[in-house]
């Protein structure tokens, strides 16, 4: 039997790049990258390598784009390159338990505390939750999703004005750290684990773009949530006769500038922007109107002239 070397990593987009470099940069011996297939980015829909192929490129290591994990070639390959470590960060696709089986530890870079937050966006959901503290968790693959018993983690403190964009940063250069130093531990031998408590897991779905529509009955600080964890994608979205207007900023808790009014309802004071929520006031910052450019709430202010808005609910005609 071939003996088991090295290091075979599966990831795609731009945080699992961020690993990768992290790894090579540590000098864990990363064999062979396995990735997506080059695919049409942009509004010309460019065929555009992933993020994650442009790293392995640039440090000179071979690259296996398969459209399926599930088939014998890739079985074989696997096999011939015999590593004794392979790890997945964000790779995109459900790897097969056939394939499991090949290296020494299959392992996974998740960006919440497991049992907490399985699934497609546990840094955006946790953010949409209110969160105080999050973290990232390497675990052994298993079959069920996100469920295998985990090696490590790291727990960490979301800040109050951070967004999704800010968190990921941070997730991601925590991540990145814990995992290099695993990958370094398991390439001298199995690393013991713990079993999830299925009892206290929760499952983050994927964000979809009627995710960000606000509903202006929500409590303020729920709406403030809303905009942090929706932000950059899909937007916090609300409607001011029936054009989208995106909020990207907001501030909350708030001293209320006047009496509160029916929700969705915008207060102006000293060139400030509020909005009456279901319970209080919240404070807008930055936003951007249909076809506009983001603007600063004293941008969108002076636009208003002293006219009365109610922002409104998701219109009948918007899917």
């Amino acid at each position: 039997m071939k003996e088991k070397s090295g290091i075979i990593f599966m990831g795609t987009p731009q945080m699992a790049a961020d690993c990768l470099k992290r790894l090579i940069r540590d000098g864990r011996p990363v064999k062979a990258v396995f990735t997506q297939p080059d695919r049409p980015v942009g509004r010309h829909r460019e065929i555009t390598p992933s993020p994650v192929k442009s790293v392995a490129k640039e440090n000179n290591i071979p690259v296996y784009t398969p459209e399926s994990l599930k088939t014998k070639e890739v079985e074989d390959l696997f096999n011939e390159l015999s590593p004794k470590v392979a790890i997945v960060v964000a790779y995109g696709k459900i790897i097969p338990t056939n394939l499991l089986a090949i290296p020494e530890s299959f392992i996974n870079l998740h960006f919440s505390l497991l049992p907490l937050y399985r699934g497609a966006a546990p840094v955006q959901r946790a953010l949409y939750d209110g969160q105080t503290v999050t973290g990232v968790s390497i675990q052994y693959l298993a079959a069920k999703l996100d469920a295998g018993d985990i090696i490590a983690d790291a727990p960490f403190t979301i800040n109050p004005k951070d967004t999704t964009e800010t968190l990921w940063e941070r997730s991601v250069a925590i991540g990145a750290s814990l995992l290099t130093r695993v990958a370094a531990q398991l390439l001298e031998g199995r690393l013991p684990a713990v079993p999830q408590d299925e009892t206290k897991a929760t499952y983050a779905a994927k964000m979809a773009r009627e995710d960000g529509f606000i509903d202006w009955t929500w409590s303020a600080k729920m709406i403030h949530n809303h905009i942090r964890a929706c932000n950059p994608w899909p937007g916090a979205v609300t409607w001011r006769k029936g054009r989208e207007i995106k909020l990207w900023k907001s501030e909350w808790p708030v001293p209320a500038p006047g009496p509160l009014g029916a929700p969705g309802e915008i207060t102006v004071a000293k060139k400030e922007l509020f909005i009456s929520a279901g319970d209080s006031f919240i404070k807008i910052t930055e936003l951007q109107p249909a076809g506009g450019a983001r603007q600063t709430a004293e941008a969108f202010v002076a636009g208003l002239r002293g006219e009365k808005v109610i922002l409104e609910p998701k219109p009948e005609d918007v899917e």
